[in-house]
């Protein structure tokens, strides 16, 4: 049996305030079978079509499928309308349209001036797709309304080719940074070998100067320099790889208007500067970065608000590097924590991973609930991505509890994963001999430096490569084997690694 489709009710759990607005004022001014599925399809949290028909009138329900196809129509109409000419691809489509029903109405020279000012506009943003149907209109007016006039169709033809030529050069260049970094993530943590290593130097030596040609596109560009990254993470020239990116991002300084025309581009290309200078630690950088990026979406794009979250999250794990704990819980858990309920953006691993950062830090400035707090807030995540997650919200949890001193709560914790995991004294996964010590600890306090030293060393010899050690050793975690022998605290223990670790600790 077919399940009910649900698309209309997806559509709808994802428009705005404003959208929902316009949709009223415009769309659903009388009140009908339309608005009325509306309004009990805005009102539902879950979609359960036998539920939804059992609420609505009758008249309705029987006729549920139609109403459903034609409300999405509507829907997606208000949307359309809504975010008409909002961006250079809408003003670009909607106004070939525009010169149709021009040439229509038989207003040849109306429908000229519009398309000259439409090609000006196409040109300045690099939109050789467009350019190449607006050349085609073009000829369809030349024929209809200036051979009158006596004008010749050549330079047309050269226009024609010249867009071609460009938009050839920017799918070559496009396909080839999907090749490469393809080619990335197939190899990411392999050994290279000889025959793949002259691939990327025949790449940098010949392919891409001869695509790049004697003036590349502004796109063409931006798509060589992602190959360029690439090939020098591999080759692992930093300071090549730096230079690159910081390329993309003064190519979209000194050409400010793709700062719009391919808003989302450009806040790729900030994301990506800002994350080599996060990981490089030159927070100065990251610091100016989140800045330009936070002021061009507030002024420019508010509907990209969402993407803020990358930004929020540099500067998380900046303050995290630096063991300004203090500094999170006092400026981002709440505001992280509104953000996301504002934005629905929980689906998104970069969410849970700044709450993870939100979550340590409470626990080592002590504010245990609030740790607790967070925890059950990834707990309200996406299945998928509170499923890539939940071995190491499992093992955070119960840190949690026992830094809290809860030893109570923490052994019932345990027996109840011990009933689902059915972990023993020999465990074989990180994840299973965490709880397995974790168990130990609770139940003998008074021997805790001697398990965490079983711990540590056990760690290092058998976990090297486990996902979970990986994510421990990535927010330092593995210092907590150090502040249960030494008998200090986590946060002193942390601190100190940090210092030791980091030339730009500032704590």
């Amino acid at each position: 049996m077919n399940r009910p489709k649900n698309k209309l009710f997806r559509l709808i759990k994802t428009m705005t305030p404003a959208e929902k607005r316009y949709f009223k004022m415009h769309f659903a001014l009388q009140r009908n079978a339309l608005t009325i599925l509306y309004d009990h399809l805005n009102d539902i949290e879950e979609y359960d079509e036998e539920e939804l028909k059992n609420s609505l009138p009758k008249n309705i329900a029987n006729k549920l499928k139609v109403y459903k196809v034609r409300l999405y129509d509507r829907v997606l109409k208000s949307l359309t309308t809504f975010y008409a000419k909002k961006n250079i691809q809408s003003k670009i489509r909607l106004g070939l349209e525009e010169v149709d029903v021009l040439m229509s109405k038989k207003l040849y020279d109306v429908a000229t001036d519009h398309l000259y000012k439409l090609k000006k506009l196409a040109e300045k943003y690099e939109e050789y797709t467009y350019l190449v149907d607006l050349a085609y209109l073009e000829y369809r007016l030349m024929n209809i309304y200036m051979d009158r006039i006596g004008i010749s169709k050549q330079p047309l033809f050269t226009d024609m080719n010249y867009y071609l030529e460009k938009l050839d050069q920017q799918i070559r260049f496009s396909r080839l940074a999907h090749e490469t970094i393809d080619f990335q993530k197939s190899n990411h943590y392999k050994q290279l070998k000889p025959e793949q290593r002259e691939w990327l130097s025949e790449l940098l030596d010949t392919k891409i100067p001869q695509l790049s040609g004697d003036t590349p596109s502004f796109r063409a560009r931006i798509s060589r320099n992602i190959i360029l990254t690439v090939i020098y993470q591999f080759l692992k020239e930093k300071e090549a790889e730096y230079q690159v990116r910081k390329e993309n991002v003064d190519l979209f300084h000194q050409y400010p208007h793709f700062k719009e025309g391919l808003s989302f581009h450009y806040l790729a290309v900030l994301r990506n500067y800002m994350n080599f200078c996060l990981n490089d630690k030159r927070f100065k950088e990251v610091r100016e970065t989140v800045e330009e990026a936070k002021q061009f979406i507030e002024k420019v794009t508010p509907q990209e608000e969402p993407q803020l979250i990358y930004f929020y999250f540099a500067e998380l794990k900046m303050l995290y590097e630096q063991g300004q704990f203090k500094t999170i819980v006092d400026n981002y858990s709440q505001l992280i924590e509104e953000f996301t309920k504002k934005n629905q953006i929980m689906v998104e691993r970069i969410s849970v991973i700044s709450f993870i950062y939100i979550i340590l830090a409470e626990l080592f400035e002590d504010n245990h609930p609030k740790a607790q707090y967070y925890l059950r807030i990834i707990n309200e995540a996406d299945e998928e991505v509170k499923d890539y997650f939940e071995e190491f919200y499992i093992l955070l949890d119960l840190v949690s509890h026992y830094e809290a001193g809860d030893a109570h709560s923490l052994k019932l914790q345990l027996q109840k994963l011990r009933r689902k995991y059915n972990f023993s004294d020999q465990p074989d996964t990180f994840f299973l001999s965490m709880m397995n010590w974790i168990d130990r600890l609770n139940r003998y306090p008074e021997q805790k430096a001697i398990i965490a030293m079983e711990m540590k060393s056990e760690c290092n010899l058998k976990f090297s490569a486990d996902k979970n050690m990986d994510s421990f050793q990535h927010y330092h975690l593995d210092t907590w084997c150090g502040a249960l022998i030494n008998g200090t605290s986590l946060k002193e223990e942390i601190l100190k690694h940090l210092k030791n670790k980091s030339p730009s600790y500032n704590h």
